[in-house]
């Protein structure tokens, strides 16, 4: 995993909380939550890991996609809690994972790429994937 600056947003709508993305210039079908880019990480097989935050400072919500070499959606994750603002940094990371903090909590975070979907249903208090019952290429825990 490395960082890149293959996406862009293109178009934010502040009132509903979403963005548009583009990718080197071609604007994506897909309409995203989230309204600030935060980061973005190319991974070895050519698809991208993409952190988006919500436009307020006292119910924070991050939003991670993780996309094809294409654009489509893959997986997405998804935290947020009332009266919890949050700043993201990134920590450290490796080929396949990253380690993050997002609420001012001091809780360190790492997400896992998985390079075979998997059944996963348990994730730290506060985080909820945005397709509930399906196979998953992330995995996220709490260090």
């Amino acid at each position: 995993m490395r960082p890149c600056s293959c996406y862009a947003v293109s178009h934010t709508s502040p009132q509903a909380g979403t963005t548009t993305l583009s990718k080197e210039g071609i604007n994506l079908p897909e309409v995203f939550e989230g309204v600030f880019l935060e980061a973005q990480f190319l991974l070895p097989d050519l698809s991208s890991l993409i952190f988006l935050s919500d436009d307020d400072p006292y119910d924070a919500g991050l939003h991670i996609y993780l996309l094809s070499a294409n654009g489509s959606i893959l997986d997405s994750l998804e935290a947020g809690a009332p009266y919890a603002p949050g700043i993201f940094k990134i920590k450290q990371y490796g080929d396949t994972w990253l380690e993050f903090e997002f609420f001012t909590n001091n809780t360190l975070y790492k997400i896992n790429y998985l390079e075979k979907p998997q059944l996963r249903f348990h994730l730290p208090t506060g985080w909820k994937y945005k397709h509930f019952l399906q196979t998953h290429y992330l995995s996220l825990e709490q260090l």
